[in-house]
């Protein structure tokens, strides 16, 4: 799982009932873990023998556990307390059907987006079980990060820029939507000051590359849920094209018990149909989320792009100003150069 080395490979099953009775769990907490989680597998385990490379100063060895869920809406919570549990590092994958996510709890829950489970890929990077664990919460936590800062001042410092980026944005559409000329100038001078604020805890943009990242990956994802929806959509039409295949096989001359059979098989045909229509509207829910933070990203990009642009053309023009000025420079030296000959 995940492309590890085989030698970290193991299959340990941690009952829930062993977990409840450990920790001596009252009924509301079991409940929660019970309506989220199906089974608990401890999957892999990374020590500096299995893996060669030497343990940290802090962490020894850390396990990679398969959270295998009932539904893909789990309390976060949830895991978040599962963790706590363990005096162990983990790094979960969460897997509901075909499809997982990664997550680790490191003062906060830390996860990625979904996508299927034989493509989830870990890499072991580092000189030594501290810097692996680090890197691990650094592919999982986004945001740019301050090389002279701790890992837990990175992560203090992200939930500040994100909080205010949320803010500057929510003024940003406020500004745009605002009508009076002083409310709005009043917005726009509040926004000013958050992003001063933003520069000043060392907040970062994405690069264009990291944009362009976010925008590939939601493409995938969405073109992997508009092909789910499809499959969906397809087995919909089919029972519906099933259900009008019986209901023109009954005439006259049909018996009793076969047109009971008959019924029953419309009303299969229907209960999935149901099922399989809330599966599709529900991929369709995700789509259209899926779009809007696809826009949202694509926008970002536009916009560091156009940035990207304005700082090249102004150093193109720095250059082009310094070659001008080296000439101007050379030809007034060669002038006098060329009136001094002339004197002599």
């Amino acid at each position: 799982m995940l492309g590890l080395p085989k030698s970290t490979e193991m299959s340990k099953q941690l009952p829930k009932k062993a977990i409840y009775a450990k920790f001596q769990m009252n009924t509301a907490a079991k409940e929660k873990i019970d309506a989220d989680i199906s089974r608990i597998t401890i999957v892999n385990e990374i020590t500096p023998n299995k893996v060669n490379i030497p343990a940290g100063d802090e962490v020894k060895s850390f396990f990679v556990l398969l959270v295998t869920l009932k539904r893909k809406e789990f309390d976060e919570k949830t895991i978040a307390t599962l963790s706590k549990l363990i005096p162990q590092n983990i790094l979960f994958v969460l897997e509901c059907g075909n499809e997982s996510k990664l997550a680790i709890y490191h003062s906060k829950l830390m996860q990625t987006d979904w996508m299927p489970t034989t493509e989830q890929k870990v890499e072991l990077k580092g000189l030594n079980l501290d810097k692996v664990w680090e890197n691990l919460i650094r592919s999982l936590e986004c945001g740019v990060w301050n090389e002279k800062l701790s890992l837990d001042e990175n992560i203090a410092l992200h939930e500040k820029q994100a909080k205010l980026e949320k803010e500057i944005a929510k003024l940003e559409k406020q500004a745009r939507a605002e009508k009076q000329p002083k409310k709005k100038f009043e917005l726009v001078q509040a926004e000013k000051k958050l992003k001063e604020k933003f520069k000043i805890i060392g907040g970062k943009r994405m690069s264009v590359d990291q944009y362009q990242r976010a925008v590939n990956g939601l493409d995938k994802e969405i073109a992997n849920l508009e092909k789910k929806k499809a499959a969906k959509d397809k087995d919909i039409a089919s029972l519906q094209n099933k259900i009008i295949s019986i209901q023109k096989s009954v005439n006259k001359n049909t018996s009793q018990s076969s047109l009971n059979s008959k019924i029953k098989q419309a009303a299969s045909c229907e209960s999935e149909i149901a099922k399989k229509s809330k599966d599709s509207a529900d991929l369709g829910k995700k789509i259209a989320e899926r779009r809007k933070k696809r826009s949202d990203a694509y926008l970002k990009l536009q916009k560091e792009q156009q940035n990207e642009q304005k700082k090249q053309d102004r150093a193109s023009k720095r250059l082009q100003a310094s070659y001008e000025n080296r000439i101007d420079e050379l030809q007034q030296q060669l002038a006098k150069s060329v009136v001094t000959f002339s004197t002599e």
